[in-house]
């Protein structure tokens, strides 16, 4: 089959339109549905990861929506995606090969048989009261705690049964979670989701599918990162191949095949990078990114595709960080160009941004004082996003400075 030729510029576009961080213009829940999953992530240095990401792509967008969402309205579900997320109800059904893996575990089984007793008056209760927290129930009078297989055994056996599917977590308060019966939590829903057991085909087609639809363009090794089948997932690719779902491609400068479904280029010829709001020169809109976004979870990805070698140094040693304790990325059209440590100081409402750093090459190809512009406003919203009512350039390089003059100018 022949590869299409796209130029790397070409590319970009079409990741970021799949990302719906574009010319976008839905709602939360299009948002979930189409990414299929938004990490969560309990730092809180800035507005928790989950929040951050779908702000990014829903300017109107605050915290108790989500919070709605899945609590009241139940169209989103707390489970296992790469890591703990918030995936749409609808795709509930491709998390049930989890669950059965998690009952056939000897550790998970270990963890109910060695508290029977507990764990039958976990579920009296739960059938009785409704959703409860862990710290509803008390540790044993010897309970010294340790690592996660050594927390209090009430905490156990919840996520246990969590995992296993037999337990949801029905919302969270002050970010705390609280379980309910599975089949409860589904009787709130309206529409009960499909329990039926996918496939393995069925189960591995819906993730390559998911990678396809979100980043647009795709290698072999981006298909398969999260699936451990890789033979049954290499011979439903192929499936796909063969009839003509998905093209090869062949990226500028890119040595790897390339993947993507037809659709996707078909619709790549209307792509335009025209933008309203928090834009710089020729349209570009900036976006300051969570860590945890699902544009940026793949740093080898964002590194080919976008020449952008991202560290998260939330774990480096304090005195080995370059960028700062939870930098985020900063994107200005098709570009990532730098990062943004901050802080939300709470008390005293107030963004405090630690580290900014840009690379040289934006005032090489777009108009410095539009940059500054466009950067400066971001931040002004992200601070308005936290929360914050005043922002403070603790750092003092040259990109920070004139950013941190413009929004002096943007307040007098």
């Amino acid at each position: 089959m022949t590869s299409h030729f796209i130029s790397i510029s070409n590319a970009r576009k079409i990741i970021l339109r799949q990302q719906f961080l574009s010319d976008f213009n839905g709602s939360m829940s299009e948002i979930i549905d189409h990414l299929g999953y938004i990490q969560i992530d309990s730092i809180y240095v800035v507005e928790r990861a989950h929040n951050h990401t779908l702000w990014s792509r829903c300017p109107e967008f605050t915290p108790d929506d989500l919070s709605n969402l899945h609590g009241n309205e139940k169209a989103v579900f707390e489970y296992w995606a790469h890591a703990m997320s918030y995936l749409p109800m609808s795709d509930y059904r491709f998390s049930l090969p989890l669950m059965q893996t998690f009952r056939e575990r000897e550790d998970c089984r270990e963890i109910l048989s060695n508290n029977k007793k507990l764990v039958k008056d976990i579920r009296k209760r739960i059938m009785a009261e409704g959703p409860v927290s862990a710290s509803d129930f008390e540790a044993p009078p010897d309970f010294k705690g340790g690592g996660w297989w050594e927390r209090k055994p009430a905490k156990q056996i919840l996520e246990v049964l969590y995992w296993q599917g037999e337990l949801m977590i029905s919302h969270r308060k002050n970010f705390k979670r609280y379980y309910d019966l599975t089949e409860r939590a589904f009787s709130l829903t309206g529409e009960k989701p499909s329990t039926l057991m996918p496939s393995h085909e069925e189960t591995h087609r819906h993730y390559l599918m998911r990678v396809f639809r979100t980043l647009g363009v795709a290698n072999k090794a981006d298909l398969l990162w999260f699936i451990k089948d890789k033979t049954t997932a290499t011979s439903v690719l192929n499936e796909m191949i063969g009839a003509g779902e998905v093209q090869l491609l062949k990226i500028e400068n890119l040595a790897d095949q390339y993947y993507a479904l037809k659709t996707v280029l078909e619709n790549s010829l209307s792509i335009h990078f025209e933008y309203g709001g928090n834009t710089g020169q020729n349209g570009q809109k900036v976006h300051i990114l969570s860590p945890f976004d699902n544009m940026m979870i793949r740093r080898d990805f964002v590194k080919r595709l976008f020449n952008f070698d991202y560290v998260f140094e939330c774990y480096v040693p304090q005195a080995n960080r370059k960028f700062g304790y939870f930098s985020c990325p900063i994107l200005a059209g098709t570009d990532l160009i730098g990062t943004i440590d901050a802080k939300a100081d709470r008390s005293d409402r107030m963004l405090i941004v630690k580290n900014l750093h840009l690379s040289d090459f934006p005032a090489k190809s777009c108009d410095k004082e539009n940059l500054v512009r466009a950067v400066a406003r971001r931040i002004s919203e992200f601070s308005s996003f936290n929360g914050c009512s005043s922002i403070k350039m603790e750092c003092q390089n040259k990109w920070a400075k004139a950013i941190e003059k413009r929004l002096k100018s943007a307040q007098d």
